[in-house]
């Protein structure tokens, strides 16, 4: 099992949940391109345990690192992009995972 969770290059204004006030202009893709995605493995945790909810925490955590680095044109991302990008990236993730961890442990 995998999140496919997108995690956006550059921060979109005002995101789900409202979680930005604001991001420059210059932090948006020019075109209208798909954002850059990553898929984040987790069938090999035990999603009913804090150990494997850590984990999947971790590696959310680590994929958001990596693909928030970089714009979608490959460039570097600067440093307020970055974080704007990291921090809506773990809200994204952080909704699925609770979704996932809520079926594994109740059944949905």
């Amino acid at each position: 099992m995998r999140i496919k969770t997108t995690l956006l290059a550059a921060a979109i204004a005002a995101a789900t949940l409202g979680t930005l006030a604001a991001v420059p202009a210059t932090a948006a893709p020019a075109r209208a391109e798909a954002p850059p995605s990553i898929s984040v493995a987790y069938g090999d945790l035990d999603l009913t345990t804090p150990e494997g909810e850590a984990e999947l925490t971790r590696r959310v955590r680590k994929a958001a690192l990596r693909v928030c680095r970089f714009r979608a044109d490959g460039s570097v991302n600067d440093a307020t992009a970055e974080q704007a990008c990291y921090r809506q990236a773990r809200v994204r993730a952080g909704v699925e995972i609770a979704q996932i961890i809520s079926n594994r442990r109740y059944g949905g």
